[in-house]
């Protein structure tokens, strides 16, 4: 036998309480159970002492179950406890007493008590029945362990307990409802989600009062019959057969020709057993009730579609609004099904106000009119705020229901519908004559707050936040300061839906730069908006919480709750401004770097795209640099845009080389300095570069290029800068660091370079005096006899293509005096930007080539490059410190020695 209360419909009857567990009652609870959970619990209820002076649980249960198998209650008393609980399994529970009852004893359960004491223990708590009662239990560490807890059993069991927490109102609740309600909206929504407006919307099937049949005009036999019908419908095990329910509606149909209403029940059944409509217009009343049945059959499988496509088709379904006979029993279920279809324009033209009183109509008016005001569409939701109050009138006037508070949001949204159509003598007028009403301070806090947006110029609450722009921070304070005084009797007194006036104080004392006196508004403002009281966008939900988060950090209160509260508004999508983003961060670096570490990559996770103004802000502060990896990479991405100003991609640069060398990332430092090499050999900000690559062995700071290449590239833009007198002070101190190193050949080739520059030779007289004392490398001992017939290929990479290039010839004349087995390959590759296509060039020479020449006038990264592939090949290398052919010709002759001396060994 299955159960007729599970289905599609479970995951979103769960995220629907979850995203606000005031909803839940012991009937949803129940029905939120599998079947084992229930068959379970009816066991453990049936074992349990009952309550003093009340029958025993396990003849209460046997009456439910007796009730809805439609068995003698003698019958059922007979079986066993184990057959009573499995047949509880598919019992339509419909007695909240009852439900409650059962739902005591949850915690109780054998399916429920492994979790129950996990969960105690998470707290610290010695047993289950804590949970109830714990009074000091630390808001953080319900989250900890709710997630924990989610993490072992899964979601929908966690929030089934927590539910029954909050339905036992445990001290804890608030912060299981935040915890749900967070859960919820990370959720993704599935097309079939159940609207906000379902707890309280006509047709609705959460609770026995939201039945179809429980209009005054039903008696009890009405509501029987339904019910019969349903189970026969869903198989219930001893219901009626399709045949006997046809026999028992067509008997009480013709039981009273005179009884039209009856007529209600043969829809009831056709639409439940999706048979053709069977619908006359011979008699108008009799054929209303029958669509009144169909419309409330068709509410049970929520086929709106059908609803609103019979509403199109049939006059007599367009006018079931009209309060009249039927109208009661079908009105509600039009209503859901036009608002389920988007057509809430609809609604104030349908619904007449003769339809009243009707207190679950009213209320889904209500919603659907504020949803269409919430989405800014006031022309469409204005209608229906107007219908509400001529009907809120007419009820008063009949004393059928009144629900003051229900009115009195009719009339405040009246005023707001007024407001954004920029009507503000209208609403203004509205609103002042609710506060001289004798209103709660709850509605007086609420007015007022109206008020004070009205007389800023502000459409909406979501109209008051703060800029993008710091220039646009004082026109937003001039408009709060024309409604702070409104804002500040809003809160006199000091209720909780005092909360729109603490927001817009809060953001105001942000503007001023009072971040406690925010944080104090923000805090009051959270509690309400984000609270679940009320039905609030996620947006303004972010802004507040980010707003918190801002305040909190900047008044150097709670770094860490400060923390969370950004981290809770980011990822809710709200928008830092950027003018406080470096403010921010400052402060947080005076806590957890851990913290600065995630919220400088949220900031600029979440910052709008090319939003230039963040990413400067968090570069401005050191220790997001540091800290913060991404930011490196958003600079340096930002370096290689097309069209940045190369001052400004040269400060990008030396930004990200500061965060890669913290986080040990060689090869975007590498990038980076690579890029400033580029800039400053043309002249760009080549005193900031020469700067990093200055310094001696111990008090370098430039890493990951080495000392010597750092020296090295730091005498090439001196070269370049027509600095020669300097640029051979640097190499004449790397002469004599390879001298001292034994790097006889490395150091030979740096004096011929300062040769080159044309240092006068009384300058370098004292180290050619040093080189003459320097044994000689082995290597030219003797001269190595070449293999003729096999030769040796020497690849020759570097050097400007203008300048070296035309040595090319020289060279190989000066080579061939040497050996004419050697044999010479060259790549120029310049002070090319694009070295990569050279290197590429060079990885495919390389599986030809014995040996290799590397030129010092080339990129330093290239070089480097360039030697970790010759490693790789196991291919010799050597370096070329000078340009001339001479020079360029004693290096290859080097390289060809090397390379022989290696076929020899080998």
């Amino acid at each position: 036998m299955k159960s007729n209360d599970h289905g599609a419909k479970a995951p979103e009857r769960l995220r629907w309480l979850m995203a606000d567990a005031n909803r839940v009652t012991a009937l949803r609870l129940w029905r939120l159970l599998e079947e084992e959970e229930r068959a379970d619990l009816a066991q453990t209820f049936m074992s349990a002492p009952a309550t003093v002076g009340d029958k025993p649980n396990r003849e209460k249960l046997v009456g439910v179950v007796a009730t809805a198998l439609n068995f003698r209650a003698a019958t059922v008393r007979k079986w066993s406890d184990s057959k009573i609980a499995d047949k509880t399994r598919g019992v339509p529970v419909r007695d909240s007493r009852f439900a409650i009852d059962l739902i005591r004893h949850l915690f109780e359960a054998s399916r429920w008590r492994p979790m129950a004491h996990r969960f105690a223990g998470l707290l610290g708590l010695a047993a289950p029945k804590d949970l109830v009662a714990a009074t000091e239990v630390r808001e953080e560490m319900v989250r900890r362990a709710a997630t924990a807890l989610q993490e072992e059993y899964g979601q929908r069991k966690v929030v089934v307990h927590f539910l029954a927490l909050v339905l036992h109102k445990a001290p804890m609740a608030e912060s299981l409802r935040a915890w749900m309600r967070e859960e919820a909206e990370a959720a993704p929504q599935s097309e079939a989600a159940l609207p906000q407006e379902t707890q309280d919307a006509p047709g609705a099937v959460e609770d026995a009062a939201d039945e179809p049949g429980r209009e005054e005009t039903f008696t009890t036999l009405d509501r029987v019959l339904m019910w019969t019908i349903e189970d026969a419908k869903h198989g219930v095990e001893g219901a009626l057969d399709e045949d006997e329910v046809d026999d028992m509606v067509d008997d009480y149909v013709n039981l009273n020709g005179r009884r039209r209403r009856s007529h209600f029940h043969a829809g009831f059944r056709d639409t439940l057993f999706e048979r053709p409509i069977a619908a006359t217009a011979q008699d108008v009343r009799r054929a209303r009730w029958y669509w009144a049945g169909a419309m409330q059959g068709w509410a049970r499988s929520e086929s709106w579609e059908r609803i609103v496509q019979e509403y199109d088709k049939q006059e007599l379904v367009r006018g079931l609004g009209d309060g009249s006979s039927a109208s009661g029993a079908a009105v509600g279920q039009v209503v859901r099904a036009l608002r389920e279809r988007g057509r809430l324009d609809e609604l104030a033209t349908f619904v007449k106000s003769a339809a009243f009183p009707n207190p679950k109509l009213f209320k889904s008016l209500l919603d659907a009119a504020t949803e269409l005001l919430r989405d800014g569409d006031a022309t469409r939701a204005l209608p229906i705020f107007e219908l509400l109050e001529q009907a809120a009138k007419k009820t008063h006037e009949a004393d059928s229901f009144s629900n003051d508070q229900l009115v009195l949001n009719v009339r405040r949204r009246r005023a707001h519908c007024h407001r954004e159509l920029e009507r503000p003598d209208h609403a203004r007028r509205i609103l002042n004559g609710l506060l001289k009403l004798d209103v709660a301070p709850e509605n007086r806090a609420m007015v007022n707050a109206d008020l004070g947006l009205l007389e800023g110029g502000f459409r909406n609450l979501d109209d008051v936040q703060l800029p993008r722009r710091r220039e646009a921070l004082d026109g937003l304070k001039q408009q709060l300061e024309a409604g702070r005084a409104l804002f500040e009797r809003s809160v006199e007194d000091n209720v909780r839906y005092a909360s729109h006036g603490h927001y817009c104080l809060g953001v105001l004392a942000l503007c001023e730069e009072q971040y406690g006196q925010a944080r104090v508004h923000f805090e009051q403002a959270r509690d309400v908006i984000v609270g679940g009281m009320g039905h609030y966008g996620r947006e303004l939900k972010a802004r507040i919480a980010l707003y918190l988060g801002i305040a909190t950090i900047l008044a150097v209160v709670d770094l860490p709750l400060g923390a969370r509260r950004l981290q809770e508004g980011l990822d809710k999508g709200a928008s830092f401004p950027p003018y406080l983003v470096k403010e921010a961060m400052e402060a947080l670096d005076l806590g957890s770097k851990a913290d600065l570490r995630r919220i400088a990559k949220l900031v600029l996770q979440k910052a709008e795209k090319d939003d230039e103004r963040t990413l400067d802000a968090l570069a401005a502060v050191e220790p997001a640099i540091r800290h913060c990896e991404p930011i490196a990479h958003a600079l340096l991405q930002r370096a290689c845009r097309t069209g940045r100003k190369k001052t400004e991609a040269a400060a990008d640069l030396r930004k990200a080389l500061r965060g890669f060398r913290h986080a040990n990332s060689t090869d975007q430092a590498l990038e980076a300095l690579d890029r400033l090499e580029g800039y400053a050999f043309n002249g760009i900000d080549s005193e900031q570069f020469m700067e990093l690559t200055k310094g001696d062995d111990d008090n370098y700071d430039c890493p990951p290029f080495e000392p010597n290449e750092a020296r090295g590239a730091h005498a090439r833009c001196l070269e370049a800068d027509g600095k020669y007198e300097d640029a051979a002070i640097v190499l004449g101190e790397m002469f004599h660091r390879l001298a001292s190193d034994g790097k006889v050949f490395d150091a030979e080739g740096v004096l011929a370079k300062i040769k080159e520059l044309g240092d006068p030779a009384s300058n370098y007289a004292f180290l050619e005096r040093r080189l003459a004392n320097l044994d000689p490398p082995a290597v030219r001992e003797e001269k190595p006899r070449y293999d003729a017939a096999r030769g040796v290929k020497v690849l020759v990479v570097g050097g400007d293509e203008e300048r070296q290039s035309k040595y090319d010839d020289r060279v190989l004349k000066e080579v061939k005096r040497e050996s004419d087995a050697i044999r010479i390959e060259f790549i120029r590759s310049g002070w090319d930007a694009d070295w990569r296509r050279h290197m590429e060039k060079a990885e495919r020479l390389l599986g030809t080539s014995d040996a290799v020449v590397i030129m010092r006038f080339m990129r330093t990264h290239f070089g480097r490059k360039l030697r970790e592939a010759c490693g790789k090949s196991d291919r010799p290398w050597i370096f070329c410190w000078g340009g001339a052919a001479k020079a360029q010709a004693r290096a290859v002759i080097e390289a060809a020695r090397l390379a022989a001396k290696k076929v020899r060994q080998n």
